[in-house]
């Protein structure tokens, strides 16, 4: 949660990472640190299992919510998409690509946002990749990020059988 970059060898932006959110952000389902000619980068993942996982909505108050609210807002603004409220119901995917935006832009260090999704799992709530797909399309639309000019090329969507 909090510690995740000192899982990646990034200690030296906790200060900065308190400055952009406040604590209990995101819980990573996985982190990776990749070298690719010489090249540092890393992957922030998340998985899910039915397109239910997306929906949420953030239960901070006081100053944590006005915290959140600027780094969304600034998030929003490098994306070049209107602002909107993502504190309800696409909450969960809004703070991950707050955390894309942190890791890109304020810190300046390639970062990749993985959506890791496990189709037809027959465990919980079946979901094929159809259903993937379309959920995703209206998610983006819904969040305004179909017109979104930068990151989403920092965006990696992965469907996979369960």
């Amino acid at each position: 949660q909090d510690d995740f970059l000192d899982a990646l060898g990034l200690s030296q932006f906790n200060t900065a990472r308190a400055q952009f959110w406040p604590k209990r952000g995101p819980q990573w389902d996985g982190l990776a640190k990749v070298k690719r000619d010489g090249q540092t980068g890393y992957v922030l993942i998340e998985a899910k299992a039915h397109p239910g996982e997306t929906q949420s909505s953030t239960q901070a108050k006081g100053d944590s919510l006005k915290k959140i609210n600027a780094s969304l807002r600034a998030t929003q603004m490098h994306l070049a998409i209107k602002p909107q409220d993502w504190t309800q119901d696409h909450y969960q995917t809004a703070n991950r690509l707050a955390f894309l935006y942190f890791m890109n832009v304020r810190l300046e260090l390639p970062t990749w946002l993985a959506f890791v999704n496990f189709t037809d799992d027959q465990t919980h709530i079946p979901t094929d990749l159809k259903t993937f797909v379309k959920h995703y399309q209206d998610l983006y639309q819904q969040m305004g990020l179909a017109r979104a000019t930068q990151l989403m090329d920092s965006v990696i969507t992965v469907f996979t059988p369960a």
